[in-house]
């Protein structure tokens, strides 16, 4: 009985050693050259590489000393995101280049990536727009005495915002805040007032805006502030978000 214990407790151990799987397919990819990449703090690492079989399957393997953001590559520099977060992944697409046919089949975190990756281009696209909006109706006199449309517009602002950052708590493992502050690689936040003067400019992980102004010290009057926080992540990519805070007295 014992000796059936010990070779149990070894698969369950070497079964740790050899980690999480990400498998999947790309059915009009075979034989194609295929890496699955890391990063080893700033710096890419490839996880494995292989050729998809004849029907254009593909699986590696991860660890958790891989954990973090990874994406699949191709031969191509075609590449798909993905979470090295301790969940075995399957991915199914027809070609990496066609992410309108790529779903994740499981891996619940990845799912929510999957997810952000499609939405995020088009809530940034509305950002953009309400954001010029919202330059004319805070800043410019012949649109800023219509606080309705101001209300609308920072209301709406605020909405998408939230959408973008929810993504953020969802998807990281363990720590949240120490996970996601190991993969931005610059960032800044700045306060603005509603004549676009600059109030607080920080470029903190953790900016910790007082209510004052950083040239007087003095604390603002009450009203609507806006703030922007752009950061860029260790894969490249750069995002920028803004909202806006109400200062009462």
């Amino acid at each position: 009985m014992k000796s059936f214990q010990v070779i149990g407790f070894l698969v369950i151990f070497c079964g740790s050693l050899l980690g999480q799987t990400i498998k999947g397919q790309f059915s009009q990819m075979p034989n194609q050259f295929i890496s699955l990449i890391g990063f080893n703090n700033y710096t890419e690492e490839v996880i494995g590489s292989l050729n998809t079989d004849a029907e254009g399957k593909f699986e590696f393997q991860y660890n958790a000393s891989q954990f973090g953001i990874g994406y699949l590559k191709l031969s191509d520099e075609a590449k798909l995101k993905v979470l090295l977060n301790g969940e075995d992944i399957v991915v199914k697409g027809i070609d990496i280049n066609d992410k309108e046919t790529i779903s994740i089949e499981q891996g619940a975190e990845n799912k929510t990536l999957r997810t952000y990756s499609v939405e995020h281009p088009k809530r940034l696209s509305v950002l953009d727009a309400w954001s010029f909006l919202n330059n004319y109706y805070s800043f410019d006199p012949q649109f800023s005495q219509n606080s309705n449309v101001q209300k609308l517009i920072l209301e709406e602002l605020n909405r998408v915002n939230s959408e973008e950052i929810t993504f953020i708590p969802i998807t990281q493992p363990g720590d949240d805040l120490n996970f996601l502050m190991s993969h931005i690689k610059s960032m800044d936040f700045t306060v603005l007032n509603r004549w676009g003067q600059t109030l607080y400019a920080s470029k903190d992980q953790l900016p910790n805006w007082n209510g004052r102004s950083m040239d007087t010290g003095e604390v603002v009057s009450s009203g609507t502030y806006f703030w922007i926080f752009n950061y860029s992540d260790v894969s490249g990519k750069s995002v920028s978000i803004n909202g806006y805070v109400q200062v009462s007295q």
